[in-house]
């Protein structure tokens, strides 16, 4: 899916809980920054195309559908925060082993790590140029662990992937 201009948050902007219930899903995710115009990239040189990496939290209204997600669900006004930061590339040993941990309200709710994605970073980034080219700047998310807890208005959120960053918000 694509989350296009209207979904971007900035970190410290607030995250609003959708109308109606006003449960968010959290998907935590690494964010892989393309350096430089990536079409029909070689797994073998995906590293000549990542500028950094940086953390993409994803909220989507709760849906059944993985696969075939509605718009309406995935593309709402503020549910794409990315950052705290972008961390360059050579900083980051592997990016198919980092730690990702969600809490809410100080509990653990999630406990994941990028190796276990369906595709690691370089397989991805060749798989996604094949059919289309991505530009620098663009930022394409590696996926979000399986079980995205849910948050309520309220709530405390904090979403960390190990050296590259953490987010804090409570949901309004």
């Amino acid at each position: 899916f694509v989350k296009p201009r209207n979904t971007l948050l900035s970190p410290g902007e607030p995250v609003i809980a959708p109308e109606g219930e006003g449960v968010w899903q959290v998907g935590v995710s690494l964010g892989i920054v393309i350096g430089r115009t990536a079409c029909r990239v070689a797994e073998s040189a995906a590293g000549d195309v990542i500028a950094g990496y940086a953390m993409v939290v994803d909220f989507s209204v709760p849906h059944d559908s993985f696969y075939r997600p509605s718009v309406r669900f995935k593309a709402r006004d503020g549910s794409c925060v990315i950052g705290p930061r972008v961390v360059a590339a050579e900083e980051i040993g592997s990016p198919d082993c980092l730690a990702i941990t969600v809490t809410v309200d100080g509990q653990i709710v999630q406990r994941a790590n990028t190796g276990n994605m369906i595709r690691p970073v370089a397989r991805l980034l060749a798989d996604v140029t094949d059919f289309m080219t991505l530009a620098p700047g663009d930022v394409l998310m590696l996926g979000v662990p399986h079980g995205a807890p849910l948050v309520r208005a309220g709530q405390r959120l904090r979403a960390e992937i190990a050296g590259i960053g953490a987010f804090e918000t409570v949901i309004q």
